[in-house]
């Protein structure tokens, strides 16, 4: 029945190595995937070569250690038809190259995260002259100091002719210079991708790789250098590298920065179209010979994160004339805003980002210069002034300046109508926000921690029909006299307007919202509401909803119908009267946070709590609850906080708690009695005061 099988996936299974058998049965089979499966130890050669039409075989992620020699003394692979051979992250050796010497016909070859030692011999590998696609890496990295990892000559490489993408990972990397390149089939021609990450490289290594002269695609990650990179002119005849990743292991104990890279360096590549530098000292450096460096005319993506950006060292930021992307995140510039006068000459950029600089001061007039800009990030500086310098930036749709200690009022954004991300919060801005009121493209809006004076109707977006989200919390909100005459055309889905200030009634436009997903009202007087329920029935799909200290009052009253999505609910610090509701358990199932302390409530804990299976945290405290605290055969397994401290309740501590594993935290300062279960003495902190009898 399956003599015709072509193409098999047992991946993610509990498949032993026992299946090979079976597997060999099926001659038409091509393909065979049996990823993240139980295969262990040794593997019988005969039993894969049994597998003789085989064009793709990946075993990833088991626990296979070698291959082995059957009775016929077979000592390597025959398949003679197989491409692809994924072996990644098995228990190989060195030795498992050996056994793969004869798969002439192997384009991709992967045998990462395996536990080479010793020196790596590729030779074993010279019959693989179609692979196209190789991918090396030790379990260990070189940067652990109990490294075993193996040494291996970047030169080997050139033993495959037709080798167009290499990954290589936790080696100590050889840059040995070869005797006589007869040795090799090739130089490199068809090298275009090379990938190094977690090894260690030896002195003469950028020599090595500087002869890979097909090279488009060149990334060096958290490597160590056993010397400096004063300038990258080893790879000047990288001419067609378009793409460059570099970035250095940083470490503090070592004598010497073997970390230091001038920014014009990459003068040297005049096909790069896109470079990413991480944890360098960036120099500035003056050029000794200005012939070998060429303009940046195509390079159009510069990201510098995490490094240290010395005076002036990007004083020529002017050069990069195409540039369109340019992240420097996390940089230390010393509090240094030369650099922003050197971007405004960076006429076609459209992605800036500056991000956790510390960067003081007001953004320069010639900022305006910077028309193309499509998105801006400035967040996390400490900036003064105002933004007036953004009122002509009319191409902008993201505006992030969070935590970043500007000021005034926002007139300024009212003409950019392209905007549809606006992140403006943490800054002193002020006054209303009238100037939001044309931004027709606005999806996302964030105006919280500010001193905006925003009316509980949002009326001044009620036209942004593309708005789905807005966190305007801890601004001054207020009641509008002036009743919207239609209904708000914003599709909001996540609603924050936490404190502070009174706004009479629950805003209209709450009762004509059906698709809710989060909604914070918290610290807003609201005069003699009850609890929404209709919110609820409204709403099916609200996940979370915070209501405290939002004087409520009257009992509370759940919705009609039993609400599935809602996980987090905080109506705590306001006014009810009765008790909790018997049935809040079957209304709201799926609750994984539910905060009602300080609420007034009176009477029992209600049974229907053991529906609550999600329930992570319960905060009752100070009510005027008492009894028990849990009665009947509850279940709630996934308790990790219970505060019932305030309370009346009596008897003993229930041994449900004791069925909660993964209970942090209990909070019942009360009257009770009994023995604290064994397994929580040492794990959580109780909270009693001289009134506890524990015995």
């Amino acid at each position: 029945m399956l003599i015709k099988l072509e193409v098999i996936d047992l991946s993610d299974n509990l498949f032993n190595s026992s299946i090979l058998s079976f597997l060999g049965t099926l001659p038409n089979l091509k393909s065979l995937n049996i990823v993240e499966n139980k295969l262990e130890g040794a593997i019988h050669i005969k039993e894969l070569n049994a597998l003789s039409s085989l064009e793709e075989l990946s075993m990833w992620g088991n626990k296979v250690t070698n291959f082995v020699p059957s009775q016929d003394n077979e000592t390597q692979l025959r398949l003679m038809n197989l491409k692809t051979l994924r072996l990644g992250n098995n228990q190989f050796n060195s030795s498992v190259l050996a056994s793969l010497g004869r798969l002439s016909n192997l384009k991709s070859l992967n045998v990462a995260g395996s536990n080479f030692t010793g020196s790596i011999d590729l030779t074993e590998l010279n019959a693989l002259t179609h692979l196209e696609d190789l991918s090396l890496s030790c379990s260990f990295s070189v940067t652990d100091t109990d490294s075993n990892c193996g040494n291996l000559s970047i030169q080997s490489l050139g033993l495959f002719p037709s080798l167009k993408t290499v990954s290589l990972g936790g080696f100590n990397i050889e840059g040995t210079e070869m005797a006589s390149q007869n040795e090799w089939h090739c130089n490199f021609t068809n090298l275009e991708e090379l990938y190094v990450f977690d090894s260690f490289l030896q002195t003469n290594f950028f020599r090595s790789i500087g002869q890979f002269t097909s090279l488009k695609s060149l990334t060096l990650r958290e490597c160590k250098m056993n010397t400096s990179l004063s300038t990258l002119e080893e790879l000047t005849a990288l001419t067609h590298l378009e793409q460059l990743s570099l970035s250095c292991y940083y470490d503090d104990t070592a004598t010497g920065n073997h970390c230091s890279l001038p920014l014009q360096s990459l003068l040297l590549f005049p096909s790069l179209k896109t470079a990413d530098l991480g944890r360098f000292n960036i120099e500035r450096a003056i050029m000794t010979s200005q012939n070998k460096w060429h303009n940046f005319s195509k390079l159009e993506e510069l990201e510098v994160y995490g490094s240290f950006l010395q005076t002036n060292a990007l004083g020529s930021i002017g050069q990069f004339i195409s540039l369109k992307h340019l992240d420097l995140d996390r940089c230390e510039m010393n509090e240094n805003l030369n650099i922003l006068e050197g971007l405004c000459e960076m006429t076609n950029l459209e992605e800036l980002d500056l991000d956790f600089n510390n960067l003081k001061g007001s953004l320069p007039d010639c900022f305006s210069n910077l028309a193309s800009l499509r998105n801006l990030d400035l967040s996390f500086n400490q900036f003064s002034g105002n933004i007036s310098v953004l009122e002509g930036l009319t191409s902008l749709k993201i505006i992030d300046l969070s935590s970043s200690q500007f000021s005034e009022n926002i007139h300024v954004l009212e003409n950019l109508t392209s905007i549809e991300e606006l992140f403006l919060s943490s800054n002193q801005f002020s006054g209303n926000i009238d100037a939001l009121k044309n931004l027709a493209s606005l999806r996302g809006l964030s105006l919280s921690d500010n001193h905006f004076e925003i009316p509980i109707s949002l009326a001044p977006l009620s036209n942004l029909s593309k708005l789905m989200s807005i966190n305007a919390g801890n601004n001054i909100i207020y009641a509008e006299t002036r009743i919207l005459s239609s209904v708000p055309r914003f599709q909001l889905k996540d609603i924050s307007l936490s404190c502070c200030g009174e706004a009479g009634s629950f805003p209209e436009f709450l009762y004509h919202k059906q698709d809710l997903r989060s909604l914070d009202l918290s610290n807003i007087f609201f005069k003699g509401n009850q609890f929404p329920n209709w919110l609820l029935d409204n709403n099916t799909k609200l996940e979370k909803l915070v209501l405290s200290n939002s004087s409520l009052s009257g009992p509370l009253e759940l919705p009609l119908a039993s609400h599935v999505h809602l996980s987090y609910l905080d109506i705590s610090d306001n006014f009810f009267n009765g008790s909790i509701p018997p049935e809040i358990g079957e209304k709201l199932p799926w609750l994984e946070y539910l905060n009602m302390s300080k609420t007034h409530f009176i009477g029992t804990i209600p049974l229907s709590f053991g529906h609550m299976t999600s329930l992570r945290v319960l905060d009752l405290s100070k009510n005027k609850l008492e009894g028990k605290i849990f009665s009947g055969n509850l279940k709630l397994p996934n308790f990790r906080v219970l505060k019932l401290d305030g309370n009346n309740f009596s008897r003993r501590i229930p041994d449900i708690l004791s069925k909660s594993a993964f209970l942090l935290a209990l909070d019942v300062n009360n009257t009770l009695s009994g023995r604290i279960p064994r397994q929580y003495t040492i794990l959580f902190q109780l909270f009693s005061d001289h009134t506890s009898s524990f015995g």
